[in-house]
């Protein structure tokens, strides 16, 4: 439930930025109740489980659970007030705990053992995925930096003021915009015959 809180929340955080408009008061509501309702619940456990709750089997839930606990409170105290403070790097660190939260998910999870099984492999894949994405980032490099010597030859041959060369500097005015260019090419986000 609060995971699909969260996603609500965030939509309705940047319609209001995007708008210049106040955020509606029930947010903040329905932020204040989650609060509650989970300090209640660790407030609960840690009665329940006594000495178990820091030496149990569970601890490091419990731990985990208790940050969280204490970093959105201090989210909905700091987020929140008259004057804002939303200019300050704090709280936007303690903000980001709200999206922290959904690891709590992960609690859930652990009773379904092929859900269980299919996650695992999901985050033993990612350091392949991560040296896959370093191997294509090299040779999108590599490329980006030929065609840039390109579009600079043809800089040297041609006026810098038509058409065809401000779409080339457009695509290819840098490294970094020749990388994003020809990535979009391969991922689909432009057309080959555009870039």
């Amino acid at each position: 439930l609060q995971a699909f809180y969260i996603g609500l929340s965030a939509d309705a955080e940047i319609d209001s930025q995007l708008g210049a408009k106040e955020l509606d008061g029930r947010w903040l509501v329905i932020d204040i109740c989650f609060v509650v309702l989970f300090a209640l619940e660790l407030l609960l456990r840690a009665i329940s489980e006594k000495w178990l709750f820091l030496c149990g089997k569970e601890w490091m839930w419990n731990l985990f659970d208790s940050a969280l606990v204490l970093l959105s409170v201090l989210d909905v105290i700091l987020n929140n007030q008259e004057q804002g403070v939303s200019n300050l790097n704090v709280a936007r660190m303690i903000r980001f705990v709200r999206f922290v939260r959904l690891i709590r998910i992960a609690r859930a999870v652990r009773a379904i053992q092929s859900l269980r099984i299919f996650l695992l492999s999901i985050f033993a894949s990612g350091i392949p995925l991560v040296w896959c994405m370093l191997i294509i980032s090299v040779i999108i490099y590599i490329f980006a930096s030929v065609f840039l010597n390109g579009v600079i030859e043809y800089f040297r041959d041609h006026e810098t003021t038509s058409e065809e060369a401000k779409s080339l500097f457009e695509f290819y005015g840098g490294v970094q915009k020749a990388m994003t260019t020809l990535f979009m090419s391969i991922s689909g986000g432009i057309d080959w015959r555009d870039a």
